[in-house]
């Protein structure tokens, strides 16, 4: 049957059959099935089909409909050689679950440089020097509890969200003194704790709104209860500074970068094996998979 809908539409309706919202990664672990759980893995996985789309119909004259394993593959061989293993792999499981076909790894033949992206203690300390007050706090917040950029947006206390229920370990935050508890909200929806020491507490409150506010980030609504900046705003600030001061930027991802490697240093200062260690840093960050806190480590 022919389709008249655009790759854009065929792509969303053959997604959203595979989307169930307000449901943890916990959860549907629990039952084995292959759900999207995500919004930004199901943009994600949107776009990713539209361009399986597009290129079934230009290369093959075919339909999405007409996709077989074999053909799938051969669009993960074909894009081996410009995509990195990461992006393949992310085309490779949007195919499987949006339309339930089994496919087999395809490696990536495109060469790709890892660099190095934490910041360095002196370096943060230059950038905060040239960025104006509100900044200078977002940095120090974001290097200090090692947040995504949205997360800025998101932090609140104990009192007004309560992270989310999963098997945090006891060791989290091990060799922190003086410190305030925060929860922010992260990626999947999952709700962390995340600490702050007293300084930092204390400029945070005293930045607190008198009413918290919606905000709108990637189609994804937020409750924001303090005046600093985050999100997109904090991104592109942050990486201009950077450019400007130091002649170069690793993006403010950086910053949790260089928060990662410093509570490695930390903990095994303190006797944690490698190995544990990294268990604690990737709770954490809001991973739960030790694969992703690796990354970090470079």
């Amino acid at each position: 049957m022919v389709s008249f809908r655009s790759p854009s539409s065929q792509a969303g309706h053959l997604v959203r059959k595979k989307v169930v919202h307000r449901t943890s990664r916990l959860q549907l672990k629990a039952t084995g099935a292959q759900l999207i759980t995500s919004l930004a893995t199901e943009h994600k996985y949107t776009g990713n089909l539209k361009r399986v789309i597009e290129w079934l119909e230009q290369t093959k004259k075919k339909k999405i409909n007409d996709l077989t394993g074999d053909i799938a593959t051969q669009f993960l061989e074909e894009k081996s050689n410009e995509y990195t293993q990461k992006t393949l792999d992310s085309y490779r499981q949007a195919i499987q679950i949006s339309l339930g076909l089994q496919l087999r790894r395809i490696p990536s033949k495109k060469i790709s440089t890892l660099l190095p992206r934490a910041y360095r203690p002196e370096q943060i300390q230059l950038l905060c020097k040239f960025a104006d007050a509100s900044l200078c706090l977002a940095i120090r917040i974001a290097e200090c509890a090692g947040l995504r950029a949205h997360e800025l947006d998101t932090i609140a206390t104990p009192d007004d969200m309560a992270e989310s229920q999963r098997p945090w370990l006891a060791e989290r935050f091990a060799g922190r003194s003086g410190i305030q508890k925060y929860v922010v909200h992260g990626k999947g929806g999952l709700r962390r704790a995340v600490v702050l020491n007293r300084v930092l507490a204390d400029e945070l409150e005293a930045m607190r709104l008198p009413a918290s506010i919606v905000i709108r980030q990637r189609d994804i609504n937020y409750v924001k209860r303090y005046d600093i900046v985050g999100g997109q705003k904090f991104s592109q600030q942050f990486s201009k500074l950077s450019a400007s001061v130091l002649g170069w930027s690793c993006g403010a991802h950086g910053l949790r970068h260089h928060f990662a490697q410093r509570r490695m240093r930390e903990l095994q200062c303190l006797g944690y094996v490698w190995k544990d260690a990294l268990s604690i840093v990737s709770q954490e960050l809001g991973h739960f998979s030790i694969k992703n806190t690796l990354a970090y480590m470079r």
